[in-house]
């Protein structure tokens, strides 16, 4: 449940519901609903969810020799307000 935990507290922190999160994603809320409860996610979810939100993703493997890889897929860049009024 860790992963569904973290996922829990980016959607309060970016105050968003786990029905909007799954209408960005293109999915049903019943969809994600279950894999919370199942607390069954892959990574291609994890990065899209991060997407979805405007988040960074990184998943990071730590070997016995102390070492850490970790493979990262940034924010998206924010996009500019445009003033849609002409001058």
């Amino acid at each position: 449940m860790q992963i569904t935990k973290t996922i829990r507290r980016v959607l309060l922190e970016r105050e968003t519901t786990g029905a909007q999160l799954a209408a960005r994603l293109g999915v049903t809320p019943s969809n994600i609903s279950q894999k919370m409860v199942r607390d069954s996610w892959n990574v291609s979810d994890l990065a899209a969810i991060a997407a979805a939100l405007g988040c960074g993703f990184s998943v990071s493997f730590h070997l016995p020799d102390g070492q850490t890889m970790t493979a990262e897929q940034p924010a998206p860049a924010e996009q500019p307000e445009q003033n849609s009024a002409k001058t």
